[in-house]
């Protein structure tokens, strides 16, 4: 059985903040030496690190608190699933010498012949670490966020026979690959609905008393006795006016933070479909909110067409309600 480690146990009694504080106060006093890198070849979940210093709105130390000139990096991984990154040693002479264990107290492999670091995500959900230590000394750390699997289902509703080409399978894998960075998945189905009195439909919405604009609105009351508690609903519209946002900024499709139901405009394209569930799934705000400055960053909710997620983001996805506890 898993247990913390038993100093630790004793310095603060299980105790959760009490264990956040022990921890900080540890790591201040670490002589780091030791970093780790995305094994690109080999991982099946995501790697995050500040790098640079720049990730666009998100550098702040709100999001990568740092430890001296230590920029800790962060790993994902499904529960009960193996992994992988390298480690590097820069110009630490002893790499034989060095040990990994996480917060458990549970040691981890390295081969010494690429400097791959071996491990699996614990049982439950939960934010681990992985220290480097020589003797009882850390040298290096890894954030490690463990997650159980999470499948949502979303409905793609083809209106008055809007998106004549719609793959929803190839939608859901292209969705699937980019969301199993924090072991998310989707599942899929296809509707379509008539509605006669549509002639016309116009981006909009994020007001200040409603999200939804008319047009918006009525497309959702036709289909309102069909909608499930927590399904997600994508409404592909054509012909669609006024594709701009508040920068004037040609858009391809709508969705508000924390909502179940947005729109994807003349077919949209495998990324709009993810970044805009970005917004509904996940409460995930736009890479460029603070900056107002778009294709700075390769995040999924930049308009750079990128699709990499940041830890927070695996976290806000991962349980979305805790977006609004921040």
């Amino acid at each position: 059985m898993i247990q913390i480690n038993k100093e630790e146990y004793r310095a603060t009694g299980g105790n959760s903040v009490l264990l956040k504080e022990y921890h900080r106060k540890s790591d201040s006093l670490a002589q780091w030496q030791i970093n780790f890198l995305p094994d690109t070849k080999h991982q099946t979940y995501a790697f995050d690190h500040i790098g640079s210093g720049n990730h666009g709105i998100f550098s702040s130390s709100d999001y990568y608190p740092q430890s001296g000139s230590y920029d800790f990096r962060y790993k994902s991984v499904e529960c009960g699933k193996s992994d992988k990154v390298i480690v590097e040693f820069d110009t630490y002479p002893e790499a034989d010498s060095v040990v990994f264990k996480d917060k458990y107290g549970v040691t981890y492999p390295i081969s010494l012949k690429d400097n791959v670091l071996s491990f699996t995500g614990v049982s439950k959900a939960d934010t681990n670490f992985i220290y480097a230590y020589r003797g009882d000394q850390k040298i290096g750390k890894l954030f490690l966020n463990t997650y159980q699997q999470k499948t949502y289902k979303v409905v793609f509703v083809r209106v008055n026979g809007a998106a004549k080409k719609l793959n929803a399978k190839e939608i859901t894998k292209y969705l699937n690959k980019v969301y199993n960075q924090c072991a998310v998945s989707f599942e899929d189905s296809i509707d379509n609905i008539t509605i006669d009195d549509l002639t016309s439909f116009s981006h909009g919405g994020s007001g200040i008393l409603t999200v939804y604009n008319e047009d918006q609105k009525k497309v959702l009351r036709a289909y309102d006795k069909k909608m499930k508690d927590g399904v997600f609903y994508l409404f592909f519209i054509d012909n669609v006016l006024d594709k701009k946002d508040s920068l004037g900024t040609s858009v391809s499709g709508y969705m508000p933070r924390g909502y179940n139901c947005g729109f994807i405009y003349e077919g949209g394209s495998l990324h709009t479909v993810a970044h805009e569930l970005g917004h509904g799934v996940g409460n995930l705000e736009h890479a460029f909110s603070a900056s107002n400055s778009s294709g700075k960053t390769k995040n999924l909710m930049d308009y750079s067409y990128g699709t990499e997620l940041y830890h927070f983001q695996w976290n806000d996805i991962q349980d979305p309600s805790r977006v609004w506890m921040k």
